[in-house]
């Protein structure tokens, strides 16, 4: 596997054990989940990589990607695969909504810092 893989697979082993947020180290998990993003981000191939997790079978992969896209700007998938999340209830259609709607606001800053 090539160094994109890695910090792709890093990224979205990372998204899901962090899950809900329920755990005892969100906190830690949330700061490794994003240094793998930023690091996924930043290489010459990695943004054509990240969109393609839009489509990740894990639904917190998509939230956190689709989150991020949306903050770049009008991204229409992005967009619909958070309304599709909000319709989930829990926390993660709670959050998907909360993201749109400061998207709408244009308040919506990327979850990752960029």
């Amino acid at each position: 596997m090539d160094l994109v893989g890695r910090f792709e697979d890093t990224f979205c082993n990372i998204a899901i054990e962090k899950g809900d947020g329920s755990s005892s180290n969100d906190a830690e998990l949330f700061e490794e989940m994003k240094a793998y993003f930023i690091r996924l981000y930043n290489h010459p191939r990695g943004k054509s990589r990240i969109e393609g997790l839009l489509n990740h079978n894990n639904e917190w992969v998509q939230f956190w990607v689709a989150s991020h896209l949306l903050s770049e700007g009008d991204n229409k998938r992005a967009a619909t695969v958070l309304k599709k999340l909000s319709n989930d209830g829990g926390n993660l259609g709670f959050g998907s909504e909360t993201t749109l709607n400061e998207y709408k606001k244009g308040t919506l800053g990327s979850p990752f810092g960029l």
